[in-house]
């Protein structure tokens, strides 16, 4: 996934990131979101992280419904900047994945 940052608003969001607030990391991985990445490059903040459950939307859904990360996600997305034109469109954008390599494959 990707998203652009506001400018004026890098150094609060990777503030933020290096020091997440102490529910943010354990209730990612309560709903399957384990080793989550995040990068940047220039101002495009690139998110990764490996899904373990069953149902991905229903997870993300259910994080978004959480009152304990509401503060954190209110202030996050006011950094960020839809990549796709137009109202309305997602502040991230989903990314393809065009080089799987399934695990173990190297050995």
């Amino acid at each position: 996934m990707a998203t652009r940052l506001r400018p004026e608003r890098v150094e609060e969001y990777l503030a933020m990131h290096r020091s997440p607030h102490p529910t943010v990391v354990p209730m990612l991985e309560r709903f399957g979101h384990n080793d989550y990445r995040l990068h940047m490059v220039d101002d495009l903040a690139i998110a990764s992280f490996d899904y373990t459950g069953a149902d991905l939307d229903a997870d993300r859904r259910a994080l978004r419904a959480r009152p304990e990360l509401a503060d954190w996600m209110r202030r996050t997305n006011a950094c960020q900047i839809a990549l796709s034109p137009g109202t309305g469109a997602p502040v991230w954008l989903q990314l393809p994945q065009i080089f799987p390599v399934p695990k173990g494959s190297g050995r």
